[in-house]
C-alpha cells in the first residue's frame, strides 16, 4: 500500500530577506517526497549563497523531487545564479513555473514585451540621470542654489534606489548599466538555469502552472493535493497592486504617465507623438532669450528641463509591483484533514483577488464523492501561511484573504531579515496593521528570519492566551537554528 503524507516539514533558510523554502513530507517518520520553494535574497554574495545551497543539498541528500519558481525578482531566484555551481550537484526531477513563462502563451509574450518596454524606459532614466549628477556643471549650478548639497544628496539617493530596482529585473542586463558592478547579467542567468539547464539535464521541460488547471501526478505525494491559485491570466488584475478594501495601509497611488515612458523611449524625442508636452508648450524666440539669460546664465540652479526623469520613481515602484503579481502560488493541502499550507510568493492585491472568481473551482474526491472546492475553503483551511512580500502592506489582502485565515490551529514564517536588506525596504516591511493581525491571528506563533519566534509584546501576549496543551503542541512544532527556522504541520 502507498504511504500517505500525513506531516510536512518546512523549513526557512536564513540567508537573508528574500524566500528559501525546502519541505519534506512525510508518512509517519519516512520521508516520501521533498520540494523547494524559490532560493533568493535581496543581498548576499557567492560565498554566502554557496554555503546555504550546500547545507540544503546535504540535507535533501543532493535529490529534489520538485523545485518551484514563483517570479523573476532578484530575493526569489538569484541563487540560482550566485551558488550555480552547488546547485548543478543537484539531481532535480520536477520544475514548475507560473504559466506566465510559458513560450507558446500569446499573453505571456505580449506582456513580457510591454514589461521589457518599460525595464527599458527605467534603465533609460538611470542611464540619464546618473549622467546629470556626474556633470561637474550640474553639481556646481546646485550647489549655489538654496539647500544645494542636500539636493544633490536626495538625488543620489534616489538615484541608487532606482538602480536597486533595476537589479530586480533580469532584462536589465540589456542596456548594460550594471556591468560596473557586475550585476548586469545575473538575473537572466539564474532564470535560465531554472528554464534550460535543468531541462537539459533531465530531458524534460518545466510544467507552466496555470490557475484552476490540475498538475502533474507526483511520486511520494499520497494525500495530498496542489492547487494553483495565481497569477491570473488577465493583464488588468495583473496590473492591480493595491485595491480598497483590501490593503491594511495605503501608501500612494501610482501616476505613472505613458507620455513619460514614450518620451524616453523615442528615437525622436522631438517630433510631437513622442514629447512629454503639448507643442503649445514649446518656448517661443523671446521666451527662449528669456529662460536662457535667467536660467542657463545667471541662475542655472533653477533650472527644471529634467526634473521630468525623476517620474522614474513611479515606473519603478509599477514594475516590481507588477512582477510581484506574476507570482505562482501554490495552496498544499491534505486530503483526509483539508488542512492547508499557503505560499503566495510576492502576489499583490489583483493577484489575491482573482482566486475568488466564480469559475476558479477545483473538483476533488473525499470519501469517493465528488466535491467542489474554492479559493474561499483553502483559506478557511489554513493552518501554515508564508506572509507574502515580506509582509509588505499590500503583500497580503485583507478581504480576499487574511480575513478568511480563522483556523485556530494557524502558524506563519515571514522572510524578513532587518540584517540583510535594502535600506529603502524597512519603511514598508512589515506593515504595521498587517503584522499586528498576523500576530494577533496566529496566537503570536509568527517567525520571522532575523528574530526566530517574533518577540514583541503583543505576541507574547497571545501566546500567554494558549493552553497547556497548545503550548507543548506548539513548542514541539519549531526548531530556530542558526541557518534555518523549521515547522513541522501535522495532516
Amino acid at each position: 500500500m502507498t504511504p500517505k503524507v500525513d506531516k510536512i516539514i518546512v523549513r526557512m533558510y536564513r540567508i537573508g530577506t528574500g524566500d528559501c523554502f525546502v519541505l519534506k513530507f512525510l508518512s509517519g517518520e519516512q520521508e516520501t517526497f521533498n520540494m523547494m520553494i524559490d532560493c533568493g535574497a535581496c543581498q548576499g554574495d557567492g560565498a554566502r549563497f554557496s554555503s546555504f545551497v550546500n547545507k540544503i543539498k546535504d540535507y535533501v541528500d543532493g535529490h529534489l523531487d520538485l523545485l518551484v519558481v514563483t517570479h523573476e525578482h532578484l530575493d526569489h531566484i538569484i541563487g540560482f545564479k550566485r551558488a550555480k555551481e552547488a546547485f548543478q550537484q543537484f539531481e532535480i526531477d520536477n520544475v514548475w513555473v507560473a504559466w506566465t513563462e510559458d513560450p507558446s502563451n500569446d499573453l505571456a509574450d505580449t506582456l513580457k514585451k510591454k514589461y521589457g518596454k518599460d525595464v527599458q524606459s527605467l534603465a533609460l532614466a538611470v542611464q540619464k540621470i546618473e549622467t546629470k549628477l556626474n556633470d561637474p556643471n550640474y553639481k556646481e549650478a546646485v550647489e549655489e542654489g538654496r539647500r544645494g548639497t542636500f539636493t544633490l544628496r536626495a538625488q543620489k539617493r534616489f538615484l541608487t534606489g532606482l538602480k536597486d530596482s533595476l537589479e530586480l529585473y533580469a532584462q536589465a542586463k540589456e542596456f548594460n548599466l550594471l556591468a560596473a558592478e557586475g550585476r548586469s547579467n545575473e538575473m537572466k542567468q539564474a532564470m535560465n538555469f531554472v528554464l534550460k539547464d535543468i531541462a537539459l539535464k533531465t530531458g524534460q521541460s518545466p510544467h507552466y502552472c496555470y490557475p484552476g488547471m490540475a498538475v502533474p501526478k507526483l511520486k511520494g505525494t499520497t494525500g495530498i493535493r496542489f492547487f494553483v491559485l495565481g497569477p491570473p491570466e488577465n493583464e488588468a488584475l495583473l496590473k492591480k497592486e493595491e485595491i480598497k478594501d483590501e490593503d491594511y495601509e495605503r501608501k500612494f497611488t501610482d501616476t505613472t504617465d505613458q507620455s513619460f515612458i514614450t518620451a524616453l523611449t523615442s528615437s525622436c524625442p522631438a517630433d510631437d507623438d513622442a514629447a512629454p508636452f503639448s507643442d503649445k508648450y514649446y518656448l517661443t524666440d523671446t521666451e527662449r532669450t528669456t529662460y536662457e539669460d535667467n536660467y542657463l546664465i545667471k541662475n542655472p540652479w533653477r533650472r527644471i528641463d529634467t526634473d521630468w526623469l525623476y517620474n522614474a520613481g513611479s515606473l519603478a515602484i509599477r514594475l516590481e509591483k507588477y512582477i510581484n503579481n506574476t507570482s505562482l502560488v501554490l495552496a498544499i493541502q491534505f486530503e483526509d484533514s483539508e488542512r492547508v499550507l499557503l505560499f503566495p510568493a510576492d502576489a499583490q492585491s489583483g493577484n489575491w483577488k482573482s482566486w475568488h472568481a466564480s469559475n476558479l473551482k477545483w473538483t476533488v474526491k473525499k470519501n469517493g464523492e465528488k466535491k467542489q472546492i474554492t479559493a474561499k475553503d483553502l483559506l478557511e483551511n489554513t493552518v501554515f501561511y508564508k506572509a507574502g512580500h515580506h509582509c509588505s502592506h499590500n503583500g497580503t489582502a485583507s478581504k480576499s484573504g487574511l480575513d478568511l485565515i480563522n483556523h485556530e490551529d494557524l502558524m506563519a514564517m515571514l522572510p524578513l531579515d532587518y540584517g540583510n536588506i535594502k535600506p529603502g525596504w524597512k519603511s514598508t516591511m512589515p506593515g504595521k496593521g498587517l503584522y499586528k493581525e498576523l500576530i494577533r491571528k496566529t496566537k503570536g506563533r509568527l517567525f520571522r528570519i532575523d528574530k526566530g519566534l517574533v518577540s514583541e509584546k503583543a505576541a507574547i501576549t497571545e501566546r500567554e492566551k494558549l493552553s497547556r496543551a497548545e503550548t507543548k503542541k506548539f513548542e514541539n512544532a519549531y526548531k530556530v537554528e542558526n541557518d534555518f527556522i523549521e515547522l513541522t504541520i501535522e495532516g
